[in-house]
């Protein structure tokens, strides 16, 4: 969804660049060449800037929908050695048509092999190679004038000798025959492709249509509405994407009505009408039309991991501290989880994300309009097998002090590693011109520990560096030591999860205040620093506490400013005991932590009274009243998140609770 706030961004560029702009956008139009090597950019632009795609307006007068989009789609994948894509040629054809282009990697510029793809300059295509052959869906936006308004899949025969492709026989197959915002596709472990979309109810919304293959990649079963809850309810601003993994298919699909991001799968082989509902993101305003799936196959770090988008900008009163971009993550037992990867001030969108399995890390592109020019794709990287993304903009990909709107990120289906490195496809529907970028992968983590750190991919053009997290000064005291709580939420979100140093368990408290979470660390400790990492329920208002009889509580650090995220805090006091004293909610919900860290050194006397055998005295019917605090303002970044989830079969009703 387009913001108010950023269409007036988007404005205000196209007035204040008119005549910069203007002169060349009429040389690109009526010239319609083709540049073969990159436009220089100004000192200081980071990445490539390609060719033009011949034209500047975009379908609705809408800046965001470029060629590059839309945000479920993959335009790029990667066969014998080369990066290829799908890109429109203004010269080529009577008026323009999108070809196959491989990327040379000595000179960075996009090669036409002359195959063609689609003639419609306003459709949008979903590329797969599955190692035998390109299959390419492509479908025209609503509200176009084209007398051809069917979507279509297209297969391809790859030649090595020659590295070209050719269009096999029977193709290209109409799979439907109405416009739609995006069609997205994907093979089970069958052969079966399946492909998704969303079209008007008739009713002034949209439902999710999935079809698939039957018999032959030529022959496809009619469209039918997914049989699943939320799937006939949608705004005609929602979408659904579709992604394989572990023997599944799996379609996800924004529902703005019901605030839900719904997610069902379909076991391989198994009859059209039986799948199993699962929603992966619930809240007010947290669902948006921005989905970007990807998938690991029997990987402890997740099954389906997707790049999303919430409304919170969109809400009175917005809280720049709220989540706008968000990592849901599906892991192996089935539940969903969320990590932030930008907030509301970051301003973040059409996020994808990109998976180098073989070195263990995850990476999310995304626009942003609070780049220096305003607008480009920025990304963050984190450990795919404790994913905790940094705060800020992160790191600038694709910048450019003359192409202000470059948007719609592109990538691969799939992962990518060492051998194939990783390259992103962009445009700029103000200037007209397409952008690009790569990384340089690490090499695969061996199975024995490694001698030295993996090295740090950066893009062309020397980025800003990634910000880094702050040093650990000592053993976290508290990992494995007995914990107790004033209270659960449910028996899924006891006190212990948030000392068993698994960052993706948490402990989560009734939606009252106060609540407090305690640990016992066996011994008396000089405590020097406490690390508190929150979900999205957070304490606003909240003391760290210290004791040496469990009974009698010191308060070494207080706030009433907390925005949720990391808190790191420096502390200093003398105890066995260490707790979180919360007096007020940051959100409707309890209070919640992945991580309660102490760190500290043993200290030089013992409390004669207690025992290394001494429990923790409070209950949750009892908490201890809230000892007077000395507010102090603090600022802290936002924070993954996680939800539980419910399976149920095959429409059930989406379980109410918080986001």
């Amino acid at each position: 969804m387009r913001t108010p706030r950023s269409w007036a961004i988007a404005l205000r560029r196209r007035w204040t660049s008119l005549w910069l702009t203007g002169l060349a956008t009429l040389l690109i139009v009526s010239s319609l060449t083709l540049p073969q090597t990159p436009l220089a950019g100004a000192a200081g632009d980071t990445g490539y800037r390609d060719f033009s795609f011949g034209f500047t307006q975009a379908p609705f007068g809408n800046p965001d929908n470029g060629p590059t989009g839309e945000k479920p789609q993959s335009k790029l994948w990667f066969n014998d050695g080369s990066w290829w894509d799908v890109l429109y040629n203004p010269t080529a054809g009577a008026g323009g048509e999108y070809h196959i282009y491989q990327l040379d990697k000595a000179t960075q510029t996009w090669s036409d092999r002359g195959v063609v793809v689609d003639t419609r300059r306003y459709s949008h295509a979903d590329a797969l190679w599955d190692g035998s052959h390109l299959y390419i869906a492509t479908a025209l936006q609503p509200g176009m004038s084209d007398a051809d308004k069917s979507a279509r899949v297209l297969r391809f025969s790859y030649n090595a000798s020659t590295q070209s492709y050719s269009l096999d026989a029977g193709f290209p197959v109409v799979v439907a025959s109405v416009p739609m915002e995006a069609i997205v596709m994907d093979k089970d472990t069958t052969g079966m492709l399946w492909v998704t979309y969303t079209y008007g109810n008739g009713q002034g919304g949209r439902s999710v249509y999935v079809s698939h293959t039957g018999g032959s990649d030529a022959t496809w079963v009619t469209p039918f509405v997914l049989p699943a809850t939320g799937a006939t309810t949608l705004t005609a601003d929602d979408l659904s994407a579709v992604v394989a993994y572990n023997g599944k298919i799996g379609v996800m699909w924004s529902n703005q009505t019901a605030s839900t991001m719904y997610f069902a799968s379909h076991t391989d082989g198994a009859a059209d009408n039986v799948w199993q509902q699962n929603p992966a993101l619930q809240g007010p305003s947290y669902a948006d039309d921005h989905i970007n799936l990807k998938s690991l196959q029997a990987d402890a770090s997740g099954q389906v991991f997707a790049a999303v988008k919430t409304s919170l900008q969109d809400v009175p009163n917005q809280n720049p501290s709220a989540p706008q971009i968000l990592l849901l993550v599906l892991n192996q037992k089935g539940s969903w989880s969320r990590r932030t990867f930008g907030t509301v001030g970051d301003d973040h969108s059409r996020p994808i994300v990109v998976i180098d399995n073989s070195a263990r890390e995850l990476y999310v592109f995304a626009t942003t309009n609070n780049g220096n020019p305003p607008s480009g794709i920025y990304y963050k990287k984190t450990s795919l097998d404790k994913i905790n993304f940094p705060t800020g903009l992160g790191t600038p990909f694709m910048e450019s002090s003359n192409d202000t709107n470059i948007n719609n990120a592109t990538s691969k289906k799939g992962s990518v590693d060492g051998t194939t490195g990783l390259v992103v496809l962009a445009s700029d529907v103000t200037t007209g011109n397409y952008w690009h970028n790569t990384l340089g992968m690490p090499a695969p983590v061996p199975t024995a520990t490694p001698s030295g750190p993996t090295a740090t991919p950066t893009p062309t053009n020397t980025p800003l560096a990634t910000p880094t997290a702050t040093a650990v000064s000592s053993a976290n005291l508290a990992v494995g030591r007995p914990a107790t709580a004033s209270s659960l939420e449910s028996a899924s979100y006891p006190a212990s999860n948030a000392v068993d140093g698994n960052g993706g368990t948490r402990w989560s408290s009734q939606f009252s205040d106060p609540q407090w979470l305690a640990v016992d660390l066996g011994q008396r400790y000089a405590i020097d620093r406490v690390r508190l990492s929150w979900e999205t329920a957070y304490g606003s208002a909240y003391q760290i506490q210290v004791s040496s009889d469990n009974a009698t509580w010191t308060t070494i650090y207080s706030t009433t400013t907390g925005t949720g995220g990391v808190n790191d805090l420096t502390v200093s006091g003398t105890g066995r005991y260490v707790r979180m004293y919360g007096t007020q909610r940051g959100t409707p919900w309890g209070y919640s932590l992945w991580e309660f860290q102490v760190y500290g050194s043993a200290a030089t006397t013992q409390a004669a009274a207690l025992v290394a055998t001494s429990t923790i005295v409070p209950t949750a019917t009892s908490a201890p009243a809230a000892p007077t605090a000395t507010p102090t303002a603090t600022s802290v970044p936002a924070t993954p998140t996680a939800v539980p989830t419910s399976v149920v079969s095959p429409t059930p009703t989406p379980k109410k609770g918080k986001p």
